[in-house]
């Protein structure tokens, strides 16, 4: 197998370090030991993270993976700089890039900056207001659409990767081009891994907020969460059922009364005409669809 960097982005606190280890198992699985990279990723991590995409750092990225000899999975929160750009346009890298709706990214920082201030831990302590945390999604948010529109990314919903794991792990791994057990990957992953997998409560926002700050922070990421904050599971379906000119096609729209998500059965009839391959992806990235959710088919 080539050797290349398997890029797994992910905004803070969305599942992201779950996604990073399901795919190192679907490499494990294939005969592809996760090596650490010391003296290139963080020493402060245990695991393979790196957020310095600078020039010098992704060449001596690529020269390590190169001599270990097979691909390895690299986690980061960074920025995509030029330079991890290029790698993936000259598929020297592939990647995912893990997202999640706003509204629970706060929460979950929230939840982080209580459980750093009982500890005394520097990491997250900020963490005290929803304004604070939201202005932080904020800024997170234009760096994760960034890596979303990156060549050779696919992108990962949370709640696809907590609660419908085993689907997940099948479309990273046949994005990878690989077989894979995926329930024993799920299994493997959440009994004996760190991945920071908490309360995995599912829309918690509909809880956890008021209804007036749900309507609030609705408005604010209303943008970010129309497009891109529904199962990707369901927009392969939705493709599908339109390819096959089969009626009443089930498509994710959302309800902004309660800004919950809610599925319209008659969003979609006989008459829809397929994605072309070469057109952009209906799910919103700015990607030709065979880039984006034609490499999940």
């Amino acid at each position: 197998m080539k050797p290349y960097v398997y890029l797994s982005y992910g905004m803070p606190k969305s599942g992201s370090t779950l996604a990073f280890e399901l795919t190192k198992a679907v490499f494990e699985q294939n005969n592809c030991p996760q090596t650490r990279l010391s003296g290139l990723v963080e020493a402060k991590h245990a695991l393979n993270f790196m957020d310095d995409f600078s020039d010098e750092a992704v060449e001596r990225l690529s020269t390590a993976v190169e001599r270990i000899g097979h691909p390895i999975v690299v986690k980061t929160h960074g920025h995509l700089t030029p330079a991890a750009h290029r790698l993936l346009e000259n598929r020297g890298a592939i990647g995912h890039c893990v997202y999640r709706d706003p509204r629970e990214v706060i929460l979950s920082l929230l939840d982080a900056g209580e459980k750093a201030r009982l500890l005394g831990r520097k990491a997250f302590s900020e963490m005290n207001s929803i304004e604070y945390a939201a202005r932080r999604v904020t800024r997170r948010i234009e760096i994760t659409k960034a890596w979303m529109a990156a060549p050779n990314m696919i992108p990962l919903f949370y709640s696809d990767t907590a609660f419908k794991t085993p689907k997940v792990v099948q479309i990273v791994a046949g994005q990878i081009g690989l077989p894979v057990d995926a329930e024993k990957a799920e299994r493997m992953v959440k009994s004996s891994k760190f991945t920071q997998f908490n309360k995995g409560r599912q829309d918690r926002h509909l809880t956890d907020l008021s209804p007036e700050q749900n309507e609030e922070l609705y408005l604010r990421f209303k943008d970010f969460i129309d497009t891109h904050c529904h199962s990707l599971l369901d927009v392969r379906t939705v493709q599908s059922v339109a390819e096959q000119n089969v009626p009443d096609a089930v498509t994710p729209v959302l309800d902004p009364g309660d800004a919950s998500r809610r599925v319209n059965a008659n969003a979609a009839h006989s008459g829809v005409r397929p994605v072309g391959r070469t057109e952009r992806c209906p799910c919103g990235s700015g990607k030709r669809y065979k880039e984006c959710h034609g490499l999940l088919r």
